[in-house]
Formats: C-alpha cells, structure tokens, sequence
C-alpha cells in the first residue's frame, strides 16, 4: 500500500496510521463503488438526453402530420401508442438515473462524505 495516501487518509478523519491502515480497503472499494455508479449516473443521462433529443424531434414533427387529419385512422392509434411509449422510457430513464445517484450515494457514504468536504 501506498504510505503517502495512507498518511492523507489519517490526516483526515484525524486517525492513527494503523487504523488509515484498516480504512484503506474499506475506502478504495467505496471509491470504485462510487465511479462505477457515477459512469453509469452520467452515461443514462445522456442517454435520456439523446432519448429526448432525436425522440422528441421525430414526435414534434410527427405530430403535426397526424393531428392535421380530423379521422381517427390507424397511424394516429400507432401515433399515440409510440407516444405513450416514448414517454414511459423517458420516465424509467429518470427514475434509473435517480436509483443510481440514490445507490452511489448508500453505497459509498466515505467518498460522498469527503467529496462534499473538498468541494
């Protein structure tokens, strides 16, 4: 193990080296716990923002073709039922990104701790 993060670690919780020594596991895998759930935190955000872009242009202009037409035929019950499923994956992205951020957070309660103290 490397002596100088060690010396840090204990210099911060204000803790022997011995016991640094015992902490250093515990937060190195809250560490990676945190960066594996902050990529994914960040890559599902854009993602939904790549959802809602290209979605939302394709329904925007969608919608003006099927709402022109007064009858009720087969494209516009298609119409709304891609909406509708357009909406609840934008809604499950959210919730999965809030889940995460949630999880991150649970997960590694050290890192979260020291990460709001630096900032």
């Amino acid at each position: 193990m490397n002596s100088e993060v060690i010396q840090k670690i204990a210099d911060m919780f204000q803790v022997s080296f011995e016991k640094a020594t015992e902490l250093y596991p515990l937060i190195r895998t809250q560490y990676t716990i945190y960066t594996i759930f902050d990529f994914i935190g960040n890559m599902l955000i854009v993602l939904l923002a790549l959802w809602i872009i290209f979605g939302g242009t394709y329904f925007f202009v969608k919608v003006q073709d099927v709402f022109l037409e007064d009858d009720e035929d087969e494209e516009t019950i298609v119409f709304k039922s891609h909406f509708k499923s357009f909406l609840k994956i934008v809604i499950a992205l959210g919730l999965l990104i809030v889940t995460v951020y949630v999880l991150r957070t649970v997960l590694a309660p050290d890192i979260s701790f020291i990460r709001a103290i630096l900032k």
